[in-house]
């Protein structure tokens, strides 16, 4: 099934083919999938092997846990920017900011004690 937000076609993961060919789907240009999907091991061993020049994640304050699969995904991601998107008011402690800056831009601090945040 192929998706055209704001006139950009981008293949989503109700397309067929992320279930009968998950290397060709993965390897598409523009993909809109949820990171439960994406984190799944099957898909995920595929996902990272791509570059992106742009990974966008909604619901993002899930990705404040620096030891979940989510976080750890995006992490290893081959990824020019990040752009991480969240309605959620932010009620993190500093330890789980510090973990958001982390992804965004990694060694902005260069040590956790640095940051503010506890070790």
């Amino acid at each position: 099934m192929r998706w055209r937000p704001i006139g950009i076609d981008c293949a989503t993961t109700h397309d067929s083919l992320a279930r009968s060919d998950p290397g060709a789907f993965w390897g598409q240009p523009r993909i809109i999938a949820s990171i439960a999907m994406a984190r799944r091991r099957e898909h995920a061993d595929l996902l990272v092997r791509h570059p992106y020049d742009v990974v966008v994640v909604d619901e993002a304050h899930h990705l404040r846990d620096q030891a979940s699969a989510s976080y750890r995904l995006v992490n290893v991601l081959q990824k020019r920017f990040l752009l991480l998107l969240s309605a959620t008011p932010v009620q993190n402690s500093l330890l789980e900011l510090y973990h958001l800056l982390t992804l965004l831009q990694p060694g902005i601090f260069r040590t956790q004690k640095e940051s503010g945040a506890p070790t």
